[in-house]
């Protein structure tokens, strides 16, 4: 199950930033990729060397993905640039949040099984990943272009 989930992953990565440099946009995938190592270096780093615990965030963090995937569901009947472009700033946001979530759930974790460590890779690995589509969308936004 989890190497198809990794092959589907990397098949959806591999296109995608094909697609952005196709249309002539590949400084925008470089910008995307070098803005979600930065802020996954500092959401990690925070994360993991907080002396707070950050349980009571996963429920707030969740609401908000609730709330984007509404809103989102929504923007695919009602076509506003700048409705999407929110949906992204939020969701790039929300997922920051993800990141330091996830990260300090792994630096509390004293003994996980093999199972509650994959689980914690995943997450971790679908918040950078939707932390990167999502400054894809928003770097596409502010430099006027389009893939279409």
């Amino acid at each position: 199950m989890l190497y198809t989930f990794a092959t589907g992953e990397g098949i959806t990565l591999g296109l995608l930033p094909q697609s952005y440099v196709a249309h002539g946009l590949g400084d925008i995938v470089i910008d995307a990729a070098t803005t979600t190592a930065a802020i996954t270096l500092a959401a990690s780093a925070y994360g993991a060397t907080t002396r707070r615990d950050l349980a009571k965030l996963g429920g707030i963090l969740f609401v908000g993905l609730i709330g984007v995937i509404v809103a989102a569901l929504l923007g695919l009947f009602i076509h506003l640039p700048l409705l999407h472009l929110g949906i992204s700033v939020v969701a790039a946001a929300l997922f920051t949040g993800f990141l330091v979530y996830d990260f300090n759930r792994l630096a509390n974790t004293a003994m996980a099984s093999a199972g509650d460590v994959i689980m914690l890779a995943v997450a971790i690995y679908l918040d950078i990943f939707n932390l990167f589509l999502n400054l894809l969308t928003i770097l596409q936004e502010f430099s006027g272009n389009s893939r279409d």
